[in-house]
């Protein structure tokens, strides 16, 4: 049964979710979140059935807020899909807030801001230290989000080129849809490829499960796990999704004993094999496949110049409600990098300003001991300083202070010590996070 959170005046009811409402929440969210209402996108009413149903690893009826007008009829809603993430090996519990809408007739009212702050004690009541959402820009920044993770981009491969399709006589490998069976394998890959990026998502087999044999194909975010075997068994496995005029492979794993440029090949051939099948009855021919594994994947190095279009990254929004805590929570991580640095054994402090708030990091002979508040007399007090929250894209490997500094000059190190510790403690580095659904 759902439960009332709240009157917001003129007869409006901020509310939970309750499983009959999976009807009209359905038609809801394809109304307002298709791209094109002409070509409705289906894919939204099954995925918010699968929230609903209780069947979701981490998801239910609760998870929903809702607003509702005198008539009963829903306005507004939003829903937090919870999950955890980890950072290089530490895990974090991350609150996703998702599907996040309201009415035209409904807006300006500020029922968005109302169920975020719903959505944010809920994933914080749940020990979540991260929330985060893909959205339209600049938009969640009121809520206090910053694009601050990598999301997206990767490299096209057309199979018109010259060379891009060579004559193979005898397929030595052969691709297949992931079944249950397979989640052993495809967890012993998934935590392979996880080792890549900094920032990732941690699936355990009930996760896994889900995803493989649980949600409604169809909806945004589906996983489409493929294995590709040889007569060793299985060799790596791809999630490959359709995206006309393009196959869009956005997991690519292989076994460390295998050849990941034959694999590699091999599912370009495949993959314009199932286009020849389908682009007689298909409104957008297939291509190419683009390969959607962020800046950095070893395929890119396997396939080097057959690749062409690097395709631009977006971001992710992040929001770090308790920054202090965090830090503190990726001490191992932030110890690894220093020992390993120019700097091992540092002891000192970093001070950050923020302007309006100040953090600094205590090193003792390379240890963290302490992440503190410390207040400056003047504005310019501190060694590294971060306007608003641009300090979260460089904490999440997506941009080094340099390059933020080219677009806001109040983001800089005031020397050279400090730049450098800030360096080793937060590299950029690629992270390629696909979320659970």
């Amino acid at each position: 049964m759902s439960e009332t959170i709240r009157e917001l005046g003129e007869g409006l009811v901020l509310r939970t979710a309750d499983p009959r409402d999976a009807d009209e929440l359905g038609e809801f969210n394809v109304r307002l979140h298709s791209d094109d209402l002409d070509e409705p996108d289906e894919g939204l009413r099954s995925w918010t059935r699968d929230l609903l149903s209780g069947r979701h690893p981490t998801v239910g009826p609760d998870d929903f807020t809702v607003v509702e007008n005198a008539d009963g009829k829903i306005v507004s809603s939003g829903v937090l899909i919870s999950q955890r993430w980890r950072y290089e090996d530490v895990e974090f519990g991350v609150g996703r807030p998702e599907l996040i809408a309201t009415d035209p007739a409904y807006r300006r009212l500020g029922l968005v801001r109302e169920q975020m702050d719903v959505l944010h004690a809920r994933s914080a009541a749940k020990g979540e230290m991260v929330t985060a959402i893909t959205g339209i820009p600049w938009y969640y920044r009121q809520f206090g989000y910053e694009m601050g993770l990598e999301l997206g981009g990767g490299r096209r491969f057309f199979w018109g080129r010259p060379g891009n399709l060579a004559d193979v006589k005898e397929e030595r490998y052969r691709l297949r849809e992931a079944g249950p069976e397979d989640i052993p394998d495809l967890l012993d890959l998934l935590d392979g490829l996880a080792e890549g990026s900094m920032v990732s998502s941690v699936r355990d087999e009930t996760h896994l499960r889900w995803e493989v044999d649980g949600e409604t194909k169809g909806a945004p975010g589906s996983r489409y796990y493929h294995v590709i075997e040889d007569e060793d068994g299985v060799a790596g496995f791809a999630d490959i999704v359709k995206w006309p005029p393009s196959f869009g492979v956005r997991q690519l794993a292989v076994r460390p004993d295998r050849p990941l440029r034959a694999v590699a090949l091999f599912l370009t051939r495949e993959l314009h094999r199932l286009a020849e099948r389908l682009n007689p009855a298909a409104k957008k021919k297939f291509t190419y496949v683009f390969f959607g594994l962020a800046r950095s994947h070893p395929v890119y190095d396997a396939l080097d110049k057959q690749l062409e279009g690097v395709v631009p990254g977006y971001a992710w929004y992040v929001r770090v409600p308790d920054l202090e805590g965090f830090l503190l929570h990726l001490k191992p991580v932030l110890e690894r990098r220093l020992a390993a640095s120019a700097m091992v054994g540092h002891t000192g402090e970093l001070r950050l300003n923020f302007y309006r708030k100040h953090t600094k990091l205590v090193l003792e002979r390379g240890r963290l001991v302490g992440v503190e508040d410390w207040e400056p007399k003047r504005i310019q007090d501190g060694d590294v300083h971060f306007p608003d929250l641009t300090f979260l894209s460089v904490l999440f490997g997506r941009a080094s202070i340099g390059e933020l500094r080219r677009a806001r000059v109040d983001c800089y190190a005031r020397n050279e010590e400090a730049e450098i510790l800030l360096h080793i403690l937060f590299p950029t580095r690629s992270s390629h996070v696909l979320p659970i659904n």
